[in-house]
């Protein structure tokens, strides 16, 4: 079948095999995360994977330790997350004591100040009712993730092993036929690099979060740093997103001034390590356009929600490692990109 000559023609398929895919994309949701997590998930593990078979181990047995590290860690996560939502909710009617006693200290201040206040701000109005909600679905939403763990661990499972033999598969398939897959290589280990280090990175950023708001004395200061470590594969917005929840919990129980040291503190860890070690680390030639960052986090969150807003920028950062590395489309990283620079394959 042959595309018709007519441009306009050409661009309404073109248009319509796109909206196909959304479509699909969307609606294959619950194929396509436990899919991508476990990628992802596979892509951060092989580096111990590679030195376990460094060290001479069976394929097996190098898989099955493997799977017991991202076992163990993905449980660590589960119960903080378990634990900081079990927390929070115990203490909800104290943080709504707490806000009606600050929504009442500011209209008298105001008061005082003969601002005018439309009406006494009503107190049975500040429940926290809203809030248990929005953390009850939010949490929903990781719950409903988490039932596809198993699927996660399945999918994990596999990959690894086939990560184990891929080499071999890849030598006999280069001698059985005229197929070039050298080009390939350095796609998936550029791929693999900058997942591994912005992780460490991730992980920095967290570390730094939680010892921030443990010594100000905050609460739940293990749930706030994995929250910033999560949050910033989303760069700019995430850092942003990470440091709310415990300004305004720090505003409620401690204060302004501990408000203000938060603060200062969570711009100086994203400054250092999201404008100066990261760059250092990646390279500059990985770096994207802030209008390409934020499109493609509204796309993926639209696509698929929370985690898909998360996992944006990988995905991002992944096709245009790979557009670089494909002649006929390099304009396209040459456009995700932060400065304009000749790409190429290679």
């Amino acid at each position: 079948m042959t595309l018709p000559d007519s441009p306009v023609l050409r661009f309404l398929i073109g248009a319509a095999a796109l909206v196909v895919i959304v479509a699909g994309l969307k609606a294959a949701a619950v194929f396509f995360l436990p899919l991508l997590l476990a990628l992802f998930l596979t892509i951060l593990s092989l580096p111990l994977l590679e030195w376990l078979r460094r060290r001479r181990l069976p394929a097996w047995i190098a898989v099955t330790l493997t799977m017991l590290v991202v076992v163990a860690v993905l449980g660590v996560v589960g119960l903080v997350i378990s634990v900081s939502v079990e927390d929070l909710t115990e203490k909800l009617p104290e943080y709504e004591v707490q806000v009606r006693e600050a929504a009442g200290r500011t209209t008298d201040w105001l008061e005082q100040r003969r601002v005018a206040v439309p009406r006494r701000i009503d107190t049975e109005a500040l429940d926290l009712g809203a809030m248990a909600n929005l953390v009850g679905g939010a949490f929903r939403g990781v719950a409903t993730l988490l039932s596809s763990f198993l699927l996660v661990l399945l999918l994990l499972v596999f990959m690894l092993w086939e990560a184990v033999i891929l080499p071999a598969k890849i030598q006999a398939a280069e001698r059985s036929g005229p197929v070039d897959l050298e080009r390939w290589r350095p796609i998936v280990s550029r791929v693999q690099r900058y997942l591994v280090l912005k992780t460490v990175v991730s992980l920095a950023t967290g570390v730094a979060a939680g010892l921030l708001v443990w010594l100000v004395g905050v609460d739940f200061a293990l749930f706030w740093g994995f929250l910033a470590f999560l949050l910033n594969y989303i760069p700019n917005v995430g850092s942003f997103v990470a440091a709310g929840p415990p300004l305004v919990l720090s505003a409620l129980q401690l204060g302004l001034t501990p408000t203000l040291i938060i603060a200062a503190g969570y711009l100086t860890i994203n400054m250092v390590l999201g404008n100066l070690v990261e760059p250092a680390v990646m390279g500059r030639g990985l770096r994207m356009s802030p209008l390409a960052i934020f499109l493609a986090l509204v796309f993926w969150g639209w696509v698929w929600g929370a985690l898909g807003m998360i996992l944006s920028v990988p995905l991002t950062v992944s096709l245009k490692i790979l557009f670089e590395n494909t002649e006929s489309l390099s304009w396209l990283a040459v456009l995700l990109g932060r400065r304009p620079r000749v790409v190429g394959p290679g």
